[in-house]
């Protein structure tokens, strides 16, 4: 008899898993060496098993159908295969229809044909209380909410505190970033900054880190500056509720930066030049694009903005070497390119007949 191994903990939290994938796995080795037995394949999981869908489980059932002769299963206990009626089901019924001989467990041996009704009690046990500990969750992140706690992880420049009661864990001003958060939204308040250069100045100037020690992308630093947590308040289930926690700027401010980040990009919209989406590269047919102007200020206070087209050169098998190019040289170039056209004297004349009409 020939055997797979399944493992599988409810929670990437090491801390929160008391049978951990690695002491399932040790037993199911032990079991091995114990009995001599044949292992085909190992399977695992790192989440709940209350939803079908899990990865590491279809590819079991998938191993299980393809073999010729049926197998047995080792798992530490039997919930760990599901905690779901359509997975508890898909078991049953290659248990019963000879897939799967039977399935070993640290307490007992799951024959086919035989402890079937104890098997199904087994699965509703497990189903049942995914149901009751998804009910208590919800009830206990609600009773947060009530009490002005936001049940969630908190944004950047505040933290959450991991020791507090259950139902009553508050959320507290991270004093290594908060600082920082709040001088990214001053300069953005000025309105003399655009959220990418606040992206460039929160990872090159404040040094400012994700709580997983990553730079921050563009998506992030947009999220900071729509996020009303930010005024002390926080959106639950579509409401919007008044929390407890220290606010970090006014809803006056939120509504300004909401107006500042939006005309920005609505000016930056319709500056784009007429150009952009028209034209390809002669040399490797790729799209010509527009490079943000370019900004110099002489030592007598004169300010000059240039505007560059490129070739945006994403066709990796061709290596483009056309260079950047003023916009006001290729203007010239498309005016003298429209000049040299010289449409039919006909349709001309039906051209200017149409406008007269209308």
């Amino acid at each position: 008899m020939r055997y797979f191994i399944y493992a599988r903990k409810s929670t990437e939290d090491a801390s929160k898993q008391i049978q951990s994938i690695p002491s399932q796995l040790e037993w199911a080795e032990r079991m091995r060496v114990n009995l001599g037995l044949e292992i085909i394949d190992v399977f695992s999981d790192t989440g709940s098993g209350a939803k079908p869908g899990r990865e590491g489980f279809g590819a079991l059932m998938a191993a299980i159908a393809a073999q010729e002769e049926p197998v047995g299963v080792l798992c530490w206990k039997v919930n760990r295969l599901a905690r779901n009626a359509l997975d508890a089901g898909a078991i049953q019924y290659a248990l019963t229809h000879g897939n799967i001989d039977h399935i070993l467990t640290s307490d007992r041996r799951f024959n086919k044909g035989d402890n079937l009704l104890i098997m199904g009690l087994e699965f509703a046990n497990a189903t049942q209380y995914s149901l009751d500990l998804s009910r208590d969750i919800r009830r206990g992140m609600d009773r947060k909410v009530e009490r002005g706690w936001m049940p969630c992880m908190a944004p950047l420049g505040y933290r959450n505190d991991p020791g507090g009661l259950e139902g009553d864990r508050r959320i507290f001003p991270d004093e290594a970033a908060w600082s920082k958060v709040r001088r990214l939204w001053d300069l953005l308040l000025t309105g003399e900054y655009s959220v990418p250069q606040l992206r460039n100045i929160a990872n090159n100037e404040l040094q400012l880190r994700t709580r997983y020690g990553a730079e921050l992308s563009l998506s992030v630093v947009h999220k900071i500056f729509r996020n009303p947590f930010y005024t002390g308040w926080f959106k639950w289930k579509g409401q919007r509720v008044h929390g407890r926690h220290k606010p970090m700027i006014s809803l006056a401010e939120l509504d300004r930066a909401g107006s500042i980040i939006t005309g920005k990009r609505a000016r930056q919209q319709k500056l784009r030049p007429l150009w952009n989406g028209l034209l390809r590269c002669g040399e490797c047919g790729c799209m010509i694009t527009s490079e943000p102007p370019k900004v110099k200020v002489q030592k007598n206070g004169n300010r000059h903005v240039y505007h560059y087209m490129r070739c945006t050169k994403r066709n990796r098998n061709i290596r483009c070497g056309q260079p950047y190019l003023r916009q006001s040289e290729l203007e010239r170039q498309m005016e003298e390119l429209l000049a040299s056209i010289q449409p039919p004297r006909e349709f001309a004349d039906w051209v200017l007949e149409k406008l007269q009409r209308t």
